[in-house]
């Protein structure tokens, strides 16, 4: 079956696997920046007054695979726009007499957590936004971290206390329209959207996200062209992460109007190789080139361009196995096994390099070692209580030693 791009919202909401590891639809929000995100990953409450924005929440979790795990944190972390005005200051007032604790008694004790204490930290916020309803700050952050959790109900009843606070305010339109999205609810979702960019229309990242939401209405010359509307309105001082996102973006608009509409796969692989020149680091174009051309049954092409990615990421875990796949199905099990050797080398409980290399062990006839990594690549993949996906996804190399081997399925 013919892959095609992934738009973001079309993801599982929670926290897959850390390893995006088979072959998947890109998506704009993705693979990329994983680094950065990795890096990020443990949770950072600081809510200096000055500095306080949807970016310090924007650590709090780590996005993953290939499907971005409903945004995640780095992406929707840069959202961060406060339009603190429209409200009723009469009405703020006296709840504010109400209130039992200052804002700032609420910040220092939200500072005072654990950082891997989230449930405590969802309380703290429900409380103080109870007493605090036109403090945007903390709704902002309850509305924030309460979506990248999973909880729904919660991140959309933040999101209208909010928007009743400022109907224009771009950040909470913005996860609005997130929210609607992530469900397939796409009139609202445009509704949403299409309010953002209303109310800053300069900004790029409405632009961006209404582009992949076109992207996945299958409307093809509207996704490319606000796609290309984001690309214009980039500040000079984005970083280079950002801007190579946004460009990615442009360039799935193109390439799946290619794909899908057009149904050139050829014309797809090139306009994949000025993707990958204008933005190298994005890891999705070269998972995507190679993912093209090993369905077009050539692993050399695919090998080739996964090297290309391996140059400015070496040791990606993401490459490496997708290269030692591809090696699988060539049946070189030389190059398998020094891949998921040196994996293994860096992480002795990696269940996806151990059951690719239970799967070669296997076809050679080394049934003890084939059954060592066979039985732990399961213990690991139990205790990491991986994704159904990623589970089916693994599956096949189980397969391939309960079948070598005749033992029972898992």
């Amino acid at each position: 079956m013919r892959a095609r791009i992934k738009p973001f919202y079309n993801s599982t909401v929670g926290r897959p696997s850390s390893k995006n590891w088979i072959i998947r639809k890109p998506s704009l929000f993705s693979s990329h920046g994983k680094n950065e995100r990795q890096q990020n990953s443990k949770r950072n409450f600081s809510f200096r007054p000055e500095t306080t924005s949807l970016q310090n929440v924007g650590k709090i979790a780590t996005s993953t695979s290939i499907n971005w795990a409903f945004f995640g944190a780095t992406a929707l972390g840069t959202l961060a726009t406060f339009i603190l005005t429209n409200w009723n200051q009469e009405e703020e007032d006296a709840a504010m007499a109400k209130t039992t604790k200052t804002v700032e008694q609420y910040i220092k004790e939200l500072e005072s957590c654990s950082p891997d204490d989230v449930n405590k930290v969802l309380s703290i916020l429900k409380e103080a936004v109870a007493e605090h309803p036109f403090e945007m700050q903390l709704i902002l952050l309850a509305q924030t971290l309460s979506f990248e959790e999973g909880k729904l109900s919660e991140a959309h009843r933040y999101a209208d206390l909010g928007l009743k606070v400022d109907p224009n305010n771009y950040t909470l339109l913005l996860g609005k329209f997130l929210l609607e999205a992530q469900s397939e609810n796409f009139t609202a979702a445009f509704e949403y959207i299409n309010r953002a960019i209303d109310s800053n229309p300069r900004d790029y990242r409405g632009w961006m996200f209404r582009s992949q939401l076109h992207l996945g209405t299958q409307k093809y010359d509207e996704a490319i062209r606000d796609a290309v509307t984001a690309v214009k309105h980039l500040p000079s001082d984005v970083s280079a992460d950002e801007r190579n996102l946004v460009l990615w973006g442009k360039w799935t608009a193109y390439i799946s109007q290619q794909l899908e509409e057009k149904k050139d796969v050829d014309a797809a692989i090139k306009l994949l190789d000025k993707a990958i020149q204008e933005c190298p680091t994005v890891l999705e174009a070269i998972i995507y080139q190679s993912q093209l051309y090993f369905q077009k049954e050539d692993p050399t092409s695919a090998l080739k361009t996964i090297d290309k990615g391996l140059k400015n990421s070496p040791g990606n875990p993401f490459l490496l196995v997708l290269k030692a796949n591809i090696y699988l199905s060539m049946e070189n099990y030389v190059e398998v096994r020094k891949i998921t050797d040196g994996l293994l080398k860096q992480n002795p409980k990696d269940y996806i390099a151990l059951a690719i290399r239970g799967a070669v062990l296997a076809r050679t006839g080394n049934r003890e070692d084939a059954k060592k990594d066979y039985d732990l690549s399961k213990k690991v993949a139990r205790e990491s209580n991986i994704s159904k996906e990623d589970a089916q996804a693994v599956s096949v190399y189980w397969q391939d030693v309960e079948q070598k081997l005749s033992l029972r399925k898992w």
